[in-house]
């Protein structure tokens, strides 16, 4: 996707470890679909791009995005569609358990750097489901924090030391890679 720079909101601007880091809004058009995203960060830093779920927006990263702004450049668009596609992704979510084995033969035969944070006592989505990431990719990393479904809204600090730290072990191993012989 390429990003139209969006300006900084007036008054938009989130202040962490006494650095103020700004959050850009903008939009840009993708096959003639206008998407609203937000951004902070370098862009020439390592990337991380941020997909919200249904029925959510990008707003649900608000409180991530300056965690992680300060190593990377974050990008979290809003997925198009608001009503009728996300009505249809939803009754589609069903089938999803259908797509279980492709996913898990990836993981199995691909075993890319995996880290799942969870909601230990989310109603809707049990421990056990991201306990299963590590059954078929052993070197997953995963995460359990006493929260709920809204896990990031309650231990965003937690959640973003989690996910820097990871990145930075995963963006280290694959420098170590390029490099070697």
């Amino acid at each position: 996707m390429a990003l139209v720079r969006g300006g900084a909101l007036p008054g938009i601007k989130i202040t962490m470890k006494a650095k103020t880091i700004p959050v850009t809004f903008g939009t840009t058009r993708v096959e003639n679909v206008k998407v609203f995203y937000r951004q902070a960060g370098h862009p020439r830093s390592p990337a991380i791009l941020l997909l919200h779920g249904f029925p959510t927006s990008s707003h649900m990263f608000r409180d991530l995005i300056p965690l992680l702004a300060d190593e990377y450049h974050v990008v979290a668009p809003d997925l198009p569609g608001a009503k009728e596609i996300q009505l249809d992704l939803i009754l589609d979510y069903r089938t999803n358990p259908a797509l279980y084995p492709r996913f898990q033969k990836y993981f199995r035969e691909h075993r890319p750097p995996t880290l799942a944070v969870w909601g230990k006592n989310d109603p809707h989505f049990l421990p056990a489901g991201a306990e299963a990431y590590r059954r078929d990719n052993p070197s997953a990393k995963v995460v359990l924090y006493d929260a709920g479904h809204f896990a990031r809204e309650t231990h965003a600090r937690e959640i973003g030391a989690e996910i820097g730290a990871f990145l930075k072990g995963v963006f280290t191993k694959a420098s170590r890679t390029a490099t070697s012989p």
